[in-house]
Parts: C-alpha cells; sequence; structure tokens
C-alpha cells in the first residue's frame, strides 16, 4: 500500500534532519526558526568537514547549546539518544550538506517513523550540485558517482570501483563525480593529487584501454561554496602539482562536453584549450568502442 507523509498535529513532536550546508553560513532562515524553537538541537560532523565551521559561533547565534554526536552514536547505538528524546519532544539533527546525501543518516529516519516518531527535512546545499554549478558542467550529464576511499595496503584494500564507475560513465558520454575520503574524527583526507595517483594505479591495474593518463582533463575542487574556494581545470599532470590547501575535496572527469562547458573551463579556470580537444578525442573514442 502507498504511504503518503502524514500531516503533523497539533500536539505531535517532531524529529527534525536539517542541512548544515557546504558552508559555515549555510543554514537557510527557515533551519534557523526552527533550530531556535525546538526542545534539543544534535550535531553530528563526522561525514564531512565545513571550512572554518565553529561550534561556539553557531551556539552563539543560536542562544543555545548544542549536543554534538558521533559515529558511535549515530551508528553503533543506532541514534538511540535522539529517539528517545524525540518521542517526547521537538529534536533537530544537524549535518553537514544536504541531511540524506550520507546515507547514514536514512536509517534513523526510518527507525524514528517506525517508533511513530513524525520527521521532517530542512534541505541546504550540497556538493553534489555545487561541484558542477562551480565548475560550468552541466549537472543533467552527470553520471553515477562514487568516492575515492583512502587505501589501507596493510590489510589488501586497494578497491578499483572508483575507476570502473568513470569507465561506465564516459561510455554513456557522462561527466563523472568523486567525492574523496575525509575521516573528520582523525584527522584524515585524501588529497587531489593522491586520488589523482590512485585513479592511475586502478587504470594500469585494469590493464584495458588506457583512460587515466597524463593527458587525462581533470577538474580539481576544493573547499566549494566558501569564500575561499578552489578550483582547477587541465590536464592530469598539471593537477598533480597543484596544492589545493586545506579539504574538503572533489573531482570531475567530464564526458562528453557542450560547446558552452568548454568555454566555462577556459575561461573561469584558464584550461588550455589543446587538453580540452585532445580529451575530446579520447571521449569519442570510448563511445567508438562501447
Amino acid at each position: 500500500m502507498l504511504k503518503i507523509s502524514r500531516l503533523v498535529l497539533n500536539g505531535d513532536h517532531l524529529l527534525y534532519f536539517i542541512g548544515l550546508g557546504i558552508s559555515e553560513k549555510g543554514l537557510s532562515i527557515e533551519a534557523l526558526e526552527i533550530l531556535r524553537r525546538v526542545d534539543t538541537v544534535f550535531l553530528e560532523l563526522y561525514t564531512s568537514i565545513i571550512p572554518d565551521f565553529k561550534l561556539d559561533w553557531l551556539e552563539n547565534m543560536l542562544g543555545r547549546k548544542i549536543r554534538v554526536v558521533d559515529r558511535e552514536d549515530l551508528e553503533e547505538r543506532g541514534g538511540e539518544d535522539i529517539l528517545r528524546e524525540a518521542k517526547v519532544a521537538d529534536v533537530a539533527l544537524l549535518t553537514p550538506g544536504d541531511p540524506f546525501i550520507a546515507t547514514t543518516h536514512i536509517v534513523l529516519r526510518i527507525e524514528a517513523e517506525r517508533r511513530n516518531i513524525k520527521t521532517r527535512i530542512i534541505h541546504s546545499s550540497s556538493i553534489i550540485t555545487a561541484a558542477f554549478s562551480s565548475c560550468g558542467l552541466q549537472v543533467y550529464k552527470m553520471g553515477r558517482i562514487v568516492t575515492i576511499t583512502i587505501p589501507e595496503p596493510k590489510v589488501g584494500y586497494r578497491p578499483i570501483t572508483p575507476y570502473l564507475v568513470l569507465k561506465e560513465n564516459l561510455e554513456r558520454g557522462l561527466h563523472t563525480l568523486f567525492l574523496l575520503e575525509i575521516r573528520a574524527e582523525s584527522g584524515e583526507f585524501l588529497t587531489i593529487p593522491k586520488a589523482l595517483e590512485l585513479l592511475e594505479d586502478m587504470d594500469r591495474r585494469v590493464g584495458e584501454e588506457s583512460i587515466v593518463d597524463d593527458n587525462t582533463l581533470v577538474v580539481g575542487l576544493a573547499r566549494v561554496g566558501t569564500p575561499n574556494e578552489y578550483i582547477a581545470a587541465g590536464s592530469l599532470s598539471e593537477l598533480k602539482d597543484i596544492e589545493f590547501g586545506p579539504p574538503p575535496y572533489s573531482l570531475i572527469i567530464p564526458g562528453v562536453l557542450h560547446p558552452i562547458e568548454e568555454e566555462a573551463l577556459t575561461t573561469l579556470f584558464d584550461c588550455k584549450l589543446e587538453v580540452i580537444e585532445g580529451w575530446r578525442e579520447r571521449v569519442k573514442s570510448v563511445l567508438k568502442n562501447t
């Protein structure tokens, strides 16, 4: 049977999932009104990094204390403290970006609804859309998204999934967005040059016709949506030599480029025309061999 979202009746308590966005001042006016009104505010910061974010600044702006929760609270203990509180009071959980881009939080929402706790989402900006709009590429040509993880050679963890996703997207002429892993709790993060080295290594291990090499067209993005965002477009060899500054980071390897997309990369980010022209022919070759 189709389940339709229920109206919240007077007297019902709500669990709000609120996105912080991708910058320190990314909260909407509606989000601020709710955060000042609810009984308890929880905050998680382990799924991503928000540049220059300061907890005390947010607490001062809201005029209240915020309870920080970690991976153990939400994933190992299932958000039990939040659910117990939401049963008797209005509660908000703040998350980086848009609330359910990090898939871990949908489990909490499902469990809340199972316990007859009403839920509501307050959306915010996400790197998924901001990455494309920031660099001038068309979001409707976005293919499957994939994360490049921090390798763990001691346990033999060297996945090739990001390369396979790239190949699949290129065979359809689509752009590939790579999210670079962040382990916020331990302060570990994957840099753009290291991620490019990993993609090259995956290409070599697969052993088919090369897709990722020094001439691959790449867009590197750091701190998108903040006043000090940094975006560079060029060949893989060029981007490996760039210092992008602090995280978070992401990468895009384009598929078939529209002339306006090409113009955006050359005009906005000084991407060399010969790099784009060379990549255009490489993508045509991939499509031809599909």
